[in-house]
C-alpha cells in the first residue's frame, strides 16, 4: 500500500498561480481584457490567441519569469504580442517600470514583434499608486519612454464586477477588498456563472 504524501509538501497556490491558470484559459482571457482593460479588446483579435514562451537563454543572475504570461494575437490587423506581468512583492519594486521595458524589448527582439507590457499588481499593500509611465528625456539627442497599463487589483471597486457576469471578473474580486461576507458571494457567484455559461472543464 502506497504512503500517502503529507500534504505540506503540496503548498497551497498562490494568487500569482491562480491569476496564471485563468489567463492562460483563452476563454477567460478574453473575459480579462473585457473587463479591465476594454479599449485593448476593442482593438485586438482576442479570438485567435497564440501562446509563447517567454523564458529566455539567462545568465545565472537573471530571475525567471514563472509569473508572466507572453500571447500573439492581431492588433488592428497587425501581428502583435502582448505581455502580463504579475507583481507579487510585499510592496512595490522600485524599478517596476523599467524591468516592464527590458522584458518587452527582449520578448520583442526574441519574437520579432511590437510588444506592448501589462503590469498586474497583487499585493495587498500599500495601496499607494503605481506610475504607469516612465520617461527619459535627454534633450534633444534621445529619449526613452515606456508607458503601460497597470492594474492593481486592491485598488480596485469589486462592486461593479460582483453584479456582473464576467467569470474572469469574478474570480479576481478575490484580490479586491471585500468583507467576509462579500468573500463567500464571490465564490458562488464565480462558480454559478461558470455554471450558467456552460464552461467546459478547458475552461476553467
Amino acid at each position: 500500500m502506497r504512503a500517502k504524501t503529507p500534504a505540506a509538501d503540496f503548498p497551497a497556490p498562490t494568487h500569482d498561480d491562480l491569476i496564471k491558470k485563468l489567463l492562460h484559459q483563452p476563454r477567460l482571457l478574453r473575459d480579462f481584457f473585457r473587463a479591465f482593460l476594454p479599449e485593448l479588446a476593442r482593438f485586438a483579435d482576442l479570438d485567435h490567441i497564440e501562446y509563447l514562451d517567454k523564458e529566455h537563454p539567462r545568465g545565472g543572475k537573471r530571475p525567471r519569469r514563472v509569473g508572466d504570461v507572453l500571447f500573439k494575437t492581431l492588433w488592428k490587423k497587425r501581428e502583435t504580442a502582448f505581455l502580463i506581468h504579475v507583481e507579487s512583492q510585499n510592496k512595490p519594486h522600485p524599478a517596476a517600470l523599467e524591468r516592464m521595458g527590458e522584458y518587452a524589448l527582449r520578448d520583442g527582439i526574441r519574437y520579432r514583434l511590437p510588444v506592448m507590457p501589462v503590469l498586474l499588481l497583487t499585493y495587498p499593500k500599500p495601496e499607494t499608486p503605481q506610475p504607469g509611465e516612465l520617461r527619459w528625456d535627454f534633450g534633444r539627442l534621445a529619449a526613452i519612454h515606456v508607458k503601460c497599463p497597470v492594474l492593481h487589483f486592491r485598488r480596485m471597486n469589486p462592486l461593479p464586477h460582483l453584479r456582473g457576469k464576467n467569470v474572469a471578473a469574478l474570480a479576481l474580486t478575490a484580490l479586491m477588498k471585500l468583507e467576509a461576507d462579500q468573500q463567500v458571494d464571490a465564490i458562488v457567484s464565480t462558480m454559478a456563472e461558470a455554471l450558467r455559461q456552460e464552461f467546459e472543464a478547458e475552461d476553467l
